[in-house]
């Protein structure tokens, strides 16, 4: 699905700007070569060039994944991005934020490893910088914290309709729960045993 999107919503967007590849591979600093292979689907941008591009024409990452229907023309405004998460100097980098929202979830690097499929030294990798994940996990890693990929990336200072120090300060309290009721039951199972 996304590999279909994707280089649809590329050349779209480029196209609404009226530049030709050619024009904004020099404006951006990229090789026409490599654009022009996003916008066929030959290959992806890697999540630096995937920002460098929602920035430039001015739509999310979210839009540009297909993981949102476009509004309007699709397309967000260069407006500053106001949100009371501000108030708290939110990090901006993608593996501050990522870090954040995990712990903020109290989920371990391998909790969260296992809810999206991969190995926990990805996690690890994307929380020190070492690596980027490629479009389909950031975009499973935006679900998983209820948050866009443009916040999660550091291109936005929201996150939604929410703020993401709601949906933060809900899902935490909303894990800190159910981890308290899985102790609760492994005692319960232990007492249990030895009675």
């Amino acid at each position: 699905m996304y590999k279909e999107i994707i280089p649809t919503r590329l050349r779209e967007a480029r196209l609404r700007k009226g530049l030709t590849q050619t024009e904004v591979a020099e404006l951006l600093d990229l090789k026409q070569g490599a654009l022009t292979n996003y916008e066929t689907g030959k290959i992806l941008p890697s999540a630096e060039v995937f920002g460098k591009l929602a920035e430039f024409y001015g739509v999310s990452l979210d839009w540009i994944f297909g993981l949102v229907l476009p509004q309007g023309t699709g397309y967000r405004k260069h407006e500053q991005d106001t949100d009371s998460v501000n108030d708290d100097a939110e990090p901006e980098s993608f593996p501050a934020r990522l870090k954040k929202a995990r712990e903020n979830f109290c989920y371990t690097q391998d909790e969260l490893a296992i809810e999206l499929g991969i190995g926990r030294s990805s996690i690890s990798n994307y929380e020190s910088g070492f690596r980027e994940p490629d479009f389909e996990t950031l975009a499973k890693l935006a679900n998983c914290f209820g948050v866009t990929t443009d916040w999660l990336i550091g291109l936005s200072a929201t996150g939604g309709n929410v703020s993401i120090k709601d949906r933060i300060a809900e899902n935490r309290n909303h894990a800190v729960m159910l981890k308290k009721m899985e102790r609760d039951e492994e005692l319960a199972r232990r007492l249990e045993v030895n009675t």
